[in-house]
């Protein structure tokens, strides 16, 4: 305190004051309002609040690794975690030999998906997966406008504006050294809001790059607080005058903008609530930052899109107004899906502020099975079970409750094991708010694999939001959160099955969604991992999801009672039944006898429907509904009609399908000696013998009929049903053969391809025509 002179404020200590005969108490409360008292730099001894007392009496947490570990900021207990192995590189890559950049070393795996220059990287899925919970730096995804700019820790000061004591420049040393508040460290998974946006770009092309689905990092940051640095600055409060905070890099860093610097800003409310953590940070799992991740000082936005938080930070400025950086109206917002580009410049979208984005979104991907792997099903000495696994992950400080994969395309859910080692962290620092990712893991009986065609997963948050089922498009590509869905395709040689993921990152090759969907790379495959215990979890499904209904499993009681409350009470209002059909039901021997034109019955669901009066006025012609008149007819109808058919279908209902004595359809016959091979109301199947490529989009589809002798046997001027399972559902079209019953042994159509992503108001392209092309001779 310096003895030699009172202080200019509060109570008077002097040497003399403090002598053995004071009262201990009566010292305490003179010591206790001393420390209510500090310089403030620019501002001279000021007077703190109870929350700056508190904030500065907080231990010191460096970020300093101690035996592997690094001590926490986590007031109510102590907390410690364990740091993993660096794998920083040694040498130059040699892509950034002759750039701007040949100065950085950076790890040779990390996945480039810019070119050479600028570095915007993700990891492999694997090694991010292999690296744990914890993510080295030199494997954490990297996004850079430019180059990298040279700051110097000894040179590199902070230029902050706008606060009461006037302009300050803030040096690293000072920032390290508790002046502005105490050094804390904290772990925050970053999340790129262009993760999984490849799978956009599949869809319609964004103005963006192909991020994967590795776009995500978690590590452990030391930095000081931002509500406490502006505290020290003299801001407390929020007021017109101190409404937002600015942040920006290195002025001449991009060629956009006034000055060529990446900025944005945030709300003052938001900087100063000490609860969302936000830091200047300069550490990064216990190392001074990394020239790719910031050196010498970021800021750090726990929860926030990594685009919000600025790198190289110079800049610092407290306003009455939100930031107007370039890169903080053009960049980081998610536009409705009818604006592109050009409309969103026409209009001015990008200056609508209920666009911007802040916080991340929830979102799950894979880890296992991996792209390109297969599991043996039928092998001697094959597992009994299949390892699948992933993350999940959400922002606003919210936590991640459970994850879930499907395996029949999101009609029911199972859930899996979730690994959230933040749980002690968030209980020790005495709050609900969770700003890291979760792991998830669980396993799947291999019996189950050989009638799969997708697995996918969502994940569910402490607010109950989920994963939509669908891709919704925008012009950025951003937030992408749809399901995360791998296809399963059974292995040609009848041994088990292999997976792939809908894209890879940058410009790698593979993927569903992309021109290169349904090639298996033999020569590149890894087998998948058996699960943990050989045991598939016994976790029976509750209920179903199948279109406009929920089939209950648990009860059937109860299952066939909610259906019967579910009929209508009478018939549809364009036919006529019996009180008998309507309310016990209609036999399925009764409805075989009406499969001719004078009366064309079917059943769909398990309800009976008189098509009758709709013959002469269906699209396809009456010849549409007899090929299924007297039978079930539910598969076909899936397979060609939208919602207006299903709900037009209703005025034809006559009353529901008996269940006591129901006929079973028989399987379709083999075919019977002959000499024509179509039988009408009857699927036949027809093995692909040559396809012949006529030009970019148009092929001749050659099917070989039982004998070579045999004639289609087809009328004049009708076509023909063609009938497959496609992505799980059953579609159905008709085609004209472009031979007749001269031709004998086979049957050609000529058909147009309509593939994805080729018309932009027909996205996914043609199901039918797409699986035909897909069809393996044989």
């Amino acid at each position: 305190l310096g003895h030699r002179q009172a202080l200019p404020f509060g109570p008077k200590l002097s040497r003399q004051s403090i002598g053995a005969s004071i009262d201990p108490l009566a010292l305490a409360a003179k010591m206790d309002a001393v420390s209510r008292w500090m310089i403030k730099p620019g501002s001279g001894w000021t007077k703190l609040s109870s929350r700056e007392v508190a904030a500065f009496s907080e231990a010191v947490r460096d970020g300093k690794i101690v035996n592997g570990k690094i001590h926490l900021s986590t007031g109510m207990a102590d907390t410690y975690l364990e740091m993993p192995p660096r794998q920083d590189a040694e040498v130059v890559d040699e892509c950034d030999a002759d750039t701007p950049d040949a100065w950085i070393k950076r790890h040779k795996d990390m996945v480039r998906l810019t070119g050479r220059h600028p570095f915007n990287s993700e990891p492999p899925l694997k090694s991010l997966q292999q690296a744990g919970w914890i993510t080295p730096p030199s494997l954490h995804v990297v996004r850079n406008h430019g180059a990298v700019p040279k700051l110097d820790w000894e040179t590199h000061k902070l230029q902050v504006s706008g606060v009461p004591g006037g302009d300050v420049e803030i040096s690293m040393d000072d920032l390290v050294s508790g002046r502005y508040g105490p050094v804390v460290s904290l772990p925050v998974t970053f999340i790129c809001a262009g993760n999984r946006r490849k799978e956009q770009n599949m869809t319609k092309k964004t103005i963006g790059f192909n991020w994967g689905c590795a776009a995500v990092g978690n590590s452990v940051w030391t930095g000081v607080r931002l509500c406490n640095v502006l505290a020290a600055l003299g801001v407390t409060k929020v007021s017109k005058q101190h409404r937002h905070v600015h942040f920006a890099g290195p002025e001449g860093e991009l060629p956009a903008g006034k000055n060529g610097e990446y900025g944005t800003s945030i709300d003052m409310g938001w900087a100063l609530d000490e609860e969302r953590e936000a830091l200047l940070a300069f550490k990064q799992n216990g190392e001074w930052l990394t020239p790719d991740h910031g050196a010498p000082l970021r800021t750090l936005l726990p929860g926030v899109i990594g685009g919000r938080m600025i790198k190289w930070l110079s800049k610092m400025k407290v306003a009455d107004a939100p930031s107007e950086s370039h890169y903080h109206f053009f960049d980081n917002r998610v536009l409705p899906p009818h604006v592109d580009a050009e409309l969103a410049n026409q209009e001015g979208w990008w200056y609508k502020p209920e666009y911007i984005i802040n916080h991340i979104n929830i979102n799950s991907a894979m880890f296992e099975p991996q792209h390109n792997s297969f599991f043996r099903t039928n092998w001697p000495g094959a597992a009994k079970t299949m390892k699948v696994c992933g993350y999940a992950y959400v922002g606003g400080g919210l936590k991640i409750i459970r994850a879930e994969i499907s395996l029949d395309g999101g009609k029911s859910w199972e859930i899996t094991d979730l690994m959230r080692p933040e749980d002690p962290i968030a209980e020790a620092r005495g709050t609900d708010k969770h700003w890291c990712w979760s792991h998830w893991e669980t396993e799947i009986d291999a019996a189950r694999l050989n009638g799969c065609s997708e697995i996918c997963c969502r994940a569910v948050d402490s607010n109950q939001n989920m994963q939509p089922m669908f891709l919704t498009w925008n012009v950025m590509g951003m937030m992408n959160n749809c399901l995360f869905r791998i296809k399963v395709h059974q292995l040609e040689d009848g041994t088990g099955v292999w997976f792939e993921h809908p894209t890879q990152p940058g410009n790698q090759s593979g993927g569903w969604m992309t021109e290169d969907a349904g090639k298996f790379e033999a020569a590149t495959a890894t087998e998948c991992a058996p699960g943990r215990t050989g045991l598939p979890p016994n976790r029976p499904t509750a209920a179903v999801w199948d279109n406009d209904a929920v089939v209950g499993v648990g009860s059937a009681k109860k299952g066939a009672a909610d259906a019967k409350k579910d009929l209508p009470a009478a018939a549809g209002k364009l036919v006529t039944s019996t009180e008998e059909w309507v309310k016990n039901g209609i036999t399925m021997e009764e409805v075989e006898k009406h499969n001719h034109e004078d009366s064309a019955w079917v059943v769909v669901k398990d309800r009976v429907y008189d098509c009758t009066p709709y013959l002469k006025d269906h699209p396809g012609g009456a010849s549409s509904i007899m090929i299924t008149a007297g039978l079930e007819a539910t598969d076909d109808f899936e397979a060609v009609h939208s919602k207006r058919a299903w709900d037009m279908l209703e005025d034809y209902y006559i009353g529901a399908l008996r269940k006591g004595n129901t006929r079973t359809q028989a399987a379709v016959s083999e075919f019977a000696a002959g000499d024509t091979f179509l039988k009408p109301r009857e699927f036949q199947k027809m093995p692909l013998v040559e396809k012949i490529i006529v030009n970019h989009d148009t092929r001749i589809f050659r099917f070989a009929l039982p004998r070579p002798d045999m004639k289609l046997g087809l009328p004049t001027g009708q076509h023909i049903f063609l009938k497959a399972k496609y992505e799980g559902k059953f579609v159905m079209r008709p085609y004209s053969p472009m031979t007749d019953d001269k031709t004998l042994g086979h049957v050609d159509f000529i058909i147009k391809v309509y593939f994805k992503n080729v018309h932009p108001k027909f996205p996914e392209g043609g199901k039918m025509s797409q699986h035909l092309e897909s069809m393996k001779i044989g």
